[in-house]
């Protein structure tokens, strides 16, 4: 009885040594885990839940794989003279929605210029979703796509040459009352929208190797893949002038 006493009193301790271990010890802990960059070395430290500076890691989740995609796209953009075959690669991140998706590579069309190409997108949230990075390093296009906080893209434009909004999503009405008017003074901001209807028919056939043709003529874009040809408007929210007319891009 006695050595069976002392078993259970040790085996006692012992849990409650890695009770308090698991939650209080900074690999395990309550806090949240932040990573930053400290001359080349990554640091990790506690940091407070309303601390929304950095992505959270947790070391003990293991990250699900990016599913890629492989597009090229035979663009003949007739309203700004822009004829252009795009090949890429999309990598969509394991929370990124096929729409989401189909919405970046629409952006890639309709906002196409020399050096525009695909960013990290989800992985790295002080990125957009495209851009074209100048000689400086410098981002001299900043492309987002969705519907963004407008403090997200009144510090876009302080930052980047040019803003491109591809605006989209279920909740674009209320965005557009909520978020435009604070968009209003940004000069060097161009906000477009098409139909979120359009984007989920394109998404619900999406396939791992993407082969379009998009045309865009008077402000309409027309998606031709396979036997089927899907057609929106570009809508004109705000614009730069020389960028837009009062249906789409110019």
């Amino acid at each position: 009885m006695g050595y069976a006493a002392h078993s259970f009193s040790h085996a006692a301790r012992l849990l409650s040594w890695l009770f308090l271990f698991f939650a209080f010890s900074p690999l395990t802990g309550p806090g949240r885990y932040k990573e930053i960059a400290d001359s080349g070395r990554a640091l990790w430290y506690i940091a407070p839940s309303s601390d929304s500076c950095f992505k959270e890691r947790n070391p003990f989740t293991m990250a699900l794989p990016s599913t890629i995609y492989r597009a090229t796209i035979q663009l003949a953009d007739t309203d700004r003279g822009v004829y252009e075959s795009i090949q890429t690669t999309a990598a969509q991140h394991p929370s990124e929605t096929a729409e989401r998706l189909v919405a970046r590579l629409l952006a890639l069309a309709i906002f196409h210029e020399p050096g525009l190409s695909f960013t990290k997108g989800l992985s790295a949230a002080d990125e957009p979703d495209v851009w074209v990075v100048g000689p400086d390093g410098r981002p001299a296009l900043w492309v987002e796509v969705g519907l963004p906080d407008a403090d997200r893209i009144v510090k876009a434009g302080r930052h980047a040459g040019r803003v491109c909004l591809l605006a989209c999503g279920r909740a674009l009405a209320n965005w557009e009352q909520q978020h435009l008017p604070k968009l209003a003074k940004i000069a060097n901001l161009t906000v477009a929208s098409i139909d979120q209807a359009f984007i989920a028919t394109v998404a619900s056939t999406l396939e791992r190797a993407i082969n379009w043709s998009i045309t865009i003529t008077e402000g309409t874009l027309y998606l031709a893949m396979g036997n089927d040809t899907h057609e929106t408007d570009i809508l004109c929210k705000k614009n730069r002038v020389n960028r837009m007319n009062n249906r789409g891009v110019t």
